[in-house]
């Protein structure tokens, strides 16, 4: 009888923390029309309802299970109603503050700015609350416990007397009407997890002799990363000019409740999501392709220029790692193009069969798009070029530990002296990639060479949580958004200096700029014009119209 009571008081703690997370998907997903949407939201907050109920008695459970006092509760106790409330809350608000963080630029400003209004609201009420269930003898009176519980159903309320929320609103009216082609040609070459300090170290040493040359002759500077930081958010913020609101994939993966129900595209993180709602959920997968908006290859074709692009759409984290079955065999030591040295590369252990699955993909996908590379680049006619390469980001994701064993310092000896040059032979790869570029634009093209996020290592808490429980070692992640980076050459560029800082919404506002082309009114970037040469932006004013988006 008493596990059945404890049910029923924390299913009313587990009943507000449903409500609660049901406000925050709402909030957070804001497209749909309310009859799609009621019924998604009522089964949002009936699955945290019933893991709530389950959950907390069973841990509560669980830690009294040497006690010898006699356990006294009733079917309603505001006590234990207030202790499971806060525990419950605990871990919501922690995933609410955190998802408010991660995904910021995911959330329209409106649903942004209600927000955090709501988390503080529900956090005041909760701090009340905690401070209560931590003195026994208030906690023992009803009418202080009611009152503190009462507060809380109130601070529900302060979303509704935020106002409404409805995504972006409408672009200018003053739409493009004749387009002005571009005046040159440009190379937009991108690698996903390339960092700038391990660039400048390598060239250093004089193993990137491209971006050696690429230095001396252009610009380069750092560029803001947007979170989530997912490869179809940041390529598509890249391409587009615009927050992940703004472009409309928001997020790596879309979930569908209820079959046609809400869409989901940010869910709270840190409460199990995808696997409580897993039975009434369909996912698949984001790509580029899922955008809303035109992105600059896009826009040049769209007023008379050749825009062109490839390899934006491979995401080798979604594609899974499917690793050879056995040692590298003669074909293989071919495509791994001296990464691997040879004692290494005939390893059979299955973590070594692992990592050699992880190189070869990251090559595949690379060739991928190189066999695409002669035929884009061929004429260079005016317009613009834009090629993505997935390989580094995968091999950083799992050779970053090798290659940095001090900021890790559990990596055995073995394993550094094996995989330790990995990540700096895939970069003289993408060095290669760079060389071939800069000769087919020669002196009059563009040449854009980015990185929509960098590389951190995982940090000691991740590390042991993977290895606790059984899902590997971390090694390179981005899950906080590292700055990527921007390296440009061209005329009326400037040579051998560094830009400072932007973010990668500015890139498509100083492509269309150096393309001599008007910059749309509706793009969330500007003109990075620490790279232009003084002389050039005082003879070319800026030119400016509302949006090169076609009516919807």
């Amino acid at each position: 009888m008493i596990p059945a009571k404890l049910m029923a008081n924390s299913s009313l703690a587990g009943l507000y923390g449903g409500i609660v997370v049901a406000l925050l998907v709402g909030l957070l997903n804001p497209d749909g029309g309310a009859g799609a949407r009621a019924p998604a939201l009522l089964a949002v907050g009936a699955a945290y309802t019933l893991a709530a109920a389950v959950l907390w008695p069973a841990l509560y459970g669980a830690l009294r299970f040497f006690a010898s006092g006699r356990l006294r509760v009733g079917w309603f106790s505001p006590r234990y109603v207030l202790v499971f409330h806060v525990a419950n809350m605990t871990v919501i608000l922690t995933s609410a503050w955190t998802t408010l963080s991660l995904s910021r630029g995911a959330v329209f400003p409106a649903a942004r700015e209600r927000l955090v209004v709501t988390c503080w609201s529900l956090s005041l009420a909760w701090l009340l609350a905690a401070l209560l269930a931590l003195a026994p003898r208030l906690s023992r009176a009803r009418a202080v416990t009611g009152s503190v519980l009462a507060l809380s159903i109130v601070a529900l309320a302060v979303p509704a007397a935020t106002g409404s929320v409805s995504p972006a609103a409408a672009a200018s009216a003053r739409r493009l009407r004749s387009g002005v082609p571009p005046a040159h040609h440009l190379l937009l070459l991108n690698f996903d997890g390339a960092d700038l300090d391990t660039i400048l170290g390598l060239e250093a040493r004089g193993q990137l002799p491209s971006f050696s040359r690429l230095r001396e002759t252009g610009t380069y500077g750092r560029l803001r990363s947007v979170r989530p930081c997912e490869a179809a958010v940041t390529r598509a913020t890249l391409l587009t000019g615009r927050e992940p609101y703004g472009h409309g994939v928001r997020s790596a993966r879309s979930r569908r409740l209820l079959g046609r129900g809400l869409s989901v595209d940010v869910a709270p993180v840190g409460i199990g999501f995808d696997r409580i709602l897993g039975p009434f959920m369909e996912a698949r997968p984001r790509t580029i392709d899922d955008r809303r908006a035109l992105t600059i290859a896009d826009i040049v074709s769209r007023v008379g220029g050749i825009g062109r692009a490839a390899g934006w759409e491979i995401d080798l984290d979604e594609e899974g790692n499917d690793g050879p079955s056995s040692g590298v065999d003669a074909s293989d030591e071919g495509a791994l193009r001296g990464l691997l040295d040879p004692e290494a590369a005939r390893a059979a252990d299955p973590d070594a069969r692992e990592r050699f699955g992880t190189i070869l993909r990251s090559l595949a996908a690379d060739d991928r798009v190189l066999e695409r590379f002669d035929a884009m680049v061929a004429d260079c006619p005016a317009g613009v070029t834009a090629l993505s390469f997935p390989g580094l980001d995968a091999v950083a994701h799992v050779f970053l530990r090798h290659a940095r064993p001090e900021r890790f310092g559990n990596v055995p000896d073995a394993e550094v002296e094996a995989y330790g040059e990995v990540l700096g032979r895939y970069y003289r790869h993408m060095d290669r990639i760079v060389g071939r570029a800069a000769a087919a634009c020669g002196e009059k093209g563009f040449l854009f060479v980015t990185s929509t996020h960098g590389i951190d290592a995982a940090p000691l808490g991740r590390r042991m949580i993977g290895q606790l429980s059984g899902g590997g070692t971390p090694s390179g992640i981005h899950e906080r958004g590292p700055y990527g980076f921007l390296f440009a050459r061209g005329p009326h560029l400037k040579e051998g200096e560094t830009f400072g800082r932007g973010s990668l919404v500015d890139v498509v506002p100083t492509a269309l700029y150096a393309l001599e082309m008007p910059v749309a009114r509706d793009l969330n970037g500007r003109i990075l014009t620490g790279i232009f040469q003084p002389r050039y932006i005082s003879l070319h004013p800026v030119t400016v119209i509302g949006t090169y988006e076609p009516p919807a």
